[in-house]
């Protein structure tokens, strides 16, 4: 069987019903994913164009930390990441992520109706180490002879 070096995932994820947007346009994200493997090397690149502050389970933290002030803004979240792969389970990975929005808020300090432009920018590193190994039990198995 041989294994396919290049992979292309493209999908659109948007949320059905929020009491709280406008139901002609909901909160919603469209990602885009390539990688390419040589060798045992994988490289690859996800990006999210997300609309109206959409969030799911696996982000929720990173939206209401990051992106708290942001709502309804639409950014581009990007991902690059690497993985050098071994056939004696040692594994190496990292990924560099990046994003950034501008909005437009309230001054906090004087009572008028000006708003200041303020940018959020998000900037991520990671690396990652693993190593699985195999091991086999073998089944201790008894057999009686229940022959009458």
């Amino acid at each position: 069987m041989r294994k396919s070096n290049f992979c292309f995932e493209l999908n659109h994820e948007r949320i059905a019903f929020q009491s709280d947007f406008e139901q002609e346009n909901p909160p919603n994200r469209t990602s885009l994913t390539l990688e390419v493997k040589i060798k045992g090397i994988a490289i690859g690149y996800t990006g999210r164009y997300i609309v109206y502050d959409y969030s799911s389970g696996e982000d929720s933290m990173y939206q209401n930390l990051v992106y708290q002030n942001s709502v309804r803004k639409p950014r581009i979240d990007n991902t690059f990441n690497f993985a050098l792969r071994s056939a004696r389970g040692h594994s190496l990975g990292g990924s560099i992520s990046f994003s950034q929005v501008v909005v437009d808020e309230p001054g906090l300090i004087y009572n008028d109706d000006n708003e200041l432009s303020t940018s959020t920018k998000y900037q991520g590193l990671s690396f990652n180490y693993g190593y699985a190994y195999y091991f086999f039990l073998k089944p201790s198995v008894k057999t009686e002879d229940q022959s009458l």
